[in-house]
């Protein structure tokens, strides 16, 4: 067995370990393997990349190329902030109108280049659908949600909105007896307890991410919201809803009746008397920890916990940013909780999101 056949033996924490001990040479000489293989399943392949990106500190763009060359664009996020050669490259195969299977992986991968090459032409394919896109037009999908899947989109303006931030906090636990003290290090941050309870299923409410004006200015320096309350019921959000809550101007909190339903609209069952005393609370709360790059989490199956503070969202699924129930608007992605680390559940990715104008926040639930 090769080194390269023994690193998918390998635990995903030993594998970032290999990685990151590869030389630049050695780093490529992997990706041209990774691309000429046929003989792994192409998620595990991909997750691999994926590591390279995330843990690697490598420099991938001398190799992105020979991905486009052989109409590869798995995992689309390789091509995260890409320099325009990429993107130019990646337009000319996707307005080439001779991807098929791959049109959408291609999509995807130029929207997470996000430059201002992939901005113009996103921008004109949303003003005018190009024929080629329309096969996928008819499987229900739109060019803007490929934006979206980058971190961004075009507003109806024309202009440019980023709905995610670079800016990223690991969260870490805190000890159970330690008090709220509002610093780094000590002040705890998601997974908190409130006196609500869910209109829908009669539960405890959870404030999935919390922080107060002052609390933390480098989350407000970074492009996020310097103050967030986001509530969410951990039953609902996980079978049923999209759950909203909203902030009023003096602070207080209101719990937002407009319910958004899942996919599969399923109606809220009845809740007996004796489940709705069952305790949905978190059995650990989390507290902000040490900046990473939001690279770290873009992989569900990455050895660090990706619950976080801003960063990249590490969707499941596709992604899920809902439409602010005041305004319509795109909500901004703020940060995700796994519900493994707060110990109500064995698997499963909490998402919080947040409207400026609105004060609103939202909480989404994707798991495998």
């Amino acid at each position: 067995m090769d080194y390269f056949e023994s690193l998918f033996e390998l635990e995903i924490a030993d594998r970032v370990l290999e990685l990151r001990k590869l030389s630049e040479e050695e780093a490529m000489l992997l990706f041209r393997r990774l691309l000429a293989t046929e003989q792994y399943d192409l998620g595990e392949v991909g997750d691999v990349l994926l590591l390279l990106v995330g843990f690697g500190d490598i420099d991938v763009v001398p190799i992105l190329g020979e991905f486009i060359d052989a109409d590869c664009f798995f995992p689309p996020a390789i091509f995260y902030r890409a320099p325009s050669p990429i993107s130019l490259r990646l337009v000319e195969r996707i307005q080439s109108g001779t991807l098929v299977m791959d049109l959408s992986d291609a999509l995807s991968g130029l929207a997470w280049v996000g430059d201002d090459v992939a901005f113009h032409h996103f921008k004109k394919w949303i003003q005018e659908t190009p024929g080629w896109f329309q096969p996928i037009a008819a499987m229900g999908y739109s060019i803007s949600q490929f934006c979206r899947e980058g971190g961004w989109e075009v507003q109806a303006s024309g202009e440019r909105r980023d709905i995610a931030v670079e800016t990223c906090f690991a969260l870490d636990y805190a000890p159970a007896d330690e008090e709220s003290s509002g610093q780094r290090g000590g002040g705890e941050i998601a997974g908190l307890p409130t006196d609500l309870r869910c209109t829908a299923c009669d539960r405890e409410l959870v404030s999935l991410l919390r922080w107060k004006d002052g609390d933390f200015p480098e989350l407000e320096q970074g492009g996020l919201p310097s103050a967030v309350d986001a509530l969410t019921c951990l039953h609902c959000v996980q079978e049923l809803f999209t759950v909203f809550s909203k902030r009023k101007p003096d602070g207080s909190l209101l719990w937002h009746r407009t319910w958004v339903p899942n996919p599969d609209g399923i109606e809220v069952p009845e809740v007996e008397a004796s489940e709705s005393e069952q305790s949905a609370l978190p059995l650990r709360r989390l507290r902000l920890a040490a900046a990473r790059s939001p690279r770290c989490a873009l992989s569900e199956v990455s050895p660090v916990e990706l619950s976080q503070v801003g960063g990249l969202p590490t969707w499941i699924h596709d992604p899920q940013y809902a439409s602010c129930p005041d305004c319509e608007s795109t909500m901004r992605f703020i940060g995700q909780v796994t519900l493994k680390a707060m110990e109500a559940s064995e698997e499963g990715v909490v998402y919080g999101l947040w409207c400026d104008d609105c004060l609103v926040t939202a909480t989404s639930f994707q798991m495998g």
